[in-house]
C-alpha cells in the first residue's frame, strides 16, 4: 500500500471539536476493525495545540484525562443522549465539555464532594491510573510499591496495573501516586497498558511526516507521543510489534 499522511489539524484545535467517537467498527481498548481489510487501526487519542506543540512535560489536567479516556473508549459504550447529565457545579452544561458529560453519564466520572469537577486541575498518578483502570479489566494483584500500601485509596487499581505489567515505578520502589502526572508519562502508562507501539520505521521513512515545535525527532519520548497523537492502520508482527501501513493525524 502507498503510504499516505492525510493531514487533520483543523480538528485539533479546542477538545470540544475533538469529542467524535471514530465512525468504523466498534473500538476496544483503544483499536477497531478496519472495515474491508485485514489492518487493525489505533485512534489519536492525545491532543496538540496550537502552533503545533505537545507540551510533553505540562501536567496532564483532569479535562485532558476524560478527552484520553472518551477517545480510547467503544464507542457502542458512549451514551446516545446526554439528557441524564448531571451537571457538576463547573460544567453546568453538558455542552461546555461533551466528552466529560459523556463519561460522568456512563459513570466513568465522578467529580468532588462539593460537587464540582475541577476541569483545568491536575491529575495524580494515582488518579490516572484509577481511571484508566476503569477502561482496562485486569485481575487483582499485590503492589511492590513501598509507598502504596493496602489502605491507599488507590490501592486496587495501583496493584492490579503493576502485576499486570503496564505500570512502573521510580528506582527506589515507589510509585508516588498523589504525585502529579505529566502528559508524557500519562501516555507512556496509556500505551503500555493498550499494548500500543510505534512503528518507528513507518515514522521515520514517512515523506512530509508531522512536526511539532517542542518536541524533535531524538527526543527521549517522541515515538511514545506520535502513537498516541497519530492515528493509524497496523498490522501486528508474530513478536507483537506494529507495522504501520497507513496514518492520519487527528484521527
Amino acid at each position: 500500500m502507498k503510504r499516505i499522511l492525510a493531514y487533520s489539524l483543523a480538528c485539533l484545535l479546542s477538545l470540544s471539536l475533538l469529542c467524535t467517537p471514530a465512525s468504523a467498527a466498534g473500538i476496544q481498548n483503544g483499536a477497531e476493525q478496519d472495515a474491508g481489510t485485514t489492518n487493525n487501526y489505533h485512534i489519536g487519542y492525545l491532543h496538540n495545540y496550537q502552533g503545533s506543540s505537545l507540551r510533553p512535560n505540562e501536567l496532564l489536567t483532569r479535562t485532558e484525562m476524560a478527552y484520553m479516556m472518551y477517545r480510547l473508549l467503544d464507542p457502542n459504550q458512549l451514551p446516545d443522549t446526554l439528557i441524564n447529565y448531571q451537571p457538576f457545579t463547573d460544567i453546568p452544561s453538558a455542552l461546555d465539555d461533551h466528552c466529560i458529560a459523556s463519561l460522568s453519564v456512563i459513570g466513568l466520572l465522578r467529580g468532588y464532594e462539593d460537587g464540582s469537577f475541577r476541569p483545568d486541575n491536575p491529575i495524580s498518578r494515582a488518579e490516572c491510573v484509577v481511571l484508566l483502570s476503569r477502561l482496562i479489566e485486569v485481575p487483582a494483584g499485590s503492589s511492590a510499591f513501598s509507598d502504596v500500601p493496602e489502605t491507599h485509596w488507590a490501592y486496587s487499581a495501583i496493584s492490579a496495573g503493576a502485576s499486570a505489567g503496564w505500570l512502573a515505578g521510580y528506582p527506589d520502589g515507589t510509585f508516588r501516586p498523589d504525585q502529579n502526572i505529566t502528559r508524557l508519562e500519562a501516555v507512556k502508562m496509556i500505551n503500555t497498558a493498550f499494548h500500543r507501539t510505534c512503528d518507528v520505521n513507518y515514522v521515520q521513512t514517512t515523506k512530509g511526516f508531522p512536526s511539532f515545535q517542542d518536541v524533535s525527532p531524538d527526543f527521549w519520548g517522541y515515538f511514545d507521543l506520535i502513537e498516541a497523537c497519530v492515528g493509524h492502520n497496523y498490522i501486528v508482527t508474530d513478536d507483537g510489534t506494529e507495522v504501520w501501513t497507513f496514518a492520519t493525524l487527528g484521527a
